[in-house]
Order: C-alpha cells, then structure tokens, then sequence
C-alpha cells in the first residue's frame, strides 16, 4: 500500500536523486499487525530500490511472542528484521496499545540524513520532515487505495502502481516461511506448515 501513498513516492524521487546505495529502515507504531502488515513495510524497502534486491534474511528478536488476535488466528509481537542483499535494513518494533489513534511512525537513514513519515489513521495524513522540511500528504486506508488501482486496472489505465506478482510471491514466501518457522519454534511445533495469521 505505500508504494502508492503520495509521501512515500515523494521520498522515492527525492532519494532516487541522492543516489543512495542503501537505507537503514526503523518502522514503530501501536498496534502495527505486523503479521498482516509485514509485507507492506518490505514491499515499500523493495520499492525504493524498483524491486530488484532480493532479501537475504529475517531475523526475530527473542523477547518476541505470539497473542490471539481474532478466533482461531495469531498475532506476532515484537521486533523483526529484515535485510536485503545490498545491506538495507528494515526493523519493525510494533507495540500493543489501548489508545484509538493508530499510527506508524517511518524513519529511513540515508547515510547522515534521516527522513521520517508518520502515519496517522485517523485523520489520514501523513507528514514527511526532512532536511528542516515539513509536507503534508494523504493517507487513505488501505480499502480506498485499492480500490482507485483496481479501478486503474478495469479502465487499463497505464499509470498502475502495484508490485509486480513476481516479486510479490518471492517477498510473501520468504515472510510467511520465516513466520511459521517462528510460531513453530514459539509454540514448540514440530512438522507444522499451517501459520494461523490474516
């Protein structure tokens, strides 16, 4: 979903121009669903170098721990790390809160430059600072997003911006492979291939 929210294809232009060879990603936020959301955070990394960085590998940090989320699915909590081949690194730490105002809170070191977009749900904008700059940009939930590509898509419009289902498998697969191995280890599962996650 970032890979078309205006704030982060703002930074992909700004970045694309510094000519950067990787980026240090640190993602917090209250109540990120990382199970479910995973998978949006690396896409946006991927989209950032145009999808042509593989990861090399996922790592989980051991104070992580799995809570029921909804019936009969999980929720994982805790700290991950993603890294790619060229060394970026993507760390989510996602929190567990009462509070009503959900966000996510995104900050991308660019060698001694930092950019930083906060997210926030309930009003739908997102800010990006940088460089004593300060933008204000929307951010629709995800169901409108979707719908406006899946429009895009039925009037074959060519200004689609969805991932590619190539690369869409490959970072699935290596997320949901990384989580089962996680849950089975969690839970002391031997010969388990079912991961009960949305």
């Amino acid at each position: 979903i970032y890979r078309y929210q205006e704030a982060f294809t703002f930074l992909k232009k700004h970045l694309y121009k510094q000519k950067y060879r990787k980026l240090n990603i640190l993602i917090k936020g209250n109540n990120l669903n990382v199970t479910s959301n995973l998978i949006h955070f690396v896409d946006y990394a991927s989209f950032f170098m145009n999808d042509k960085v593989k990861i090399s590998k996922i790592l989980f940090s051991k104070k992580s721990k799995w809570s029921k989320s909804k019936k009969n699915y999980w929720e994982f909590n805790g700290e991950v790390e993603v890294l790619f081949d060229n060394s970026t690194l993507v760390k989510v730490k996602s929190e567990n809160s009462q509070t009503k105002k959900i966000y996510s809170l995104h900050k991308i070191y660019n060698d001694k430059k930092i950019y930083e977009i906060k997210n926030s749900y309930n009003t739908e904008k997102a800010v990006l600072k940088f460089e004593n700059k300060k933008l204000i940009f929307s951010c629709p939930f995800l169901s409108n997003s979707t719908y406006k590509e899946a429009e895009k898509i039925l009037f074959k419009k060519k200004n689609i911006k969805l991932s590619k289902l190539n690369n869409i498998i490959f970072l699935y697969s290596s997320i949901i492979k990384n989580f089962l191995k996680n849950y089975n280890s969690f839970f002391r599962l031997k010969n388990n291939k079912t991961l009960p996650i949305t």
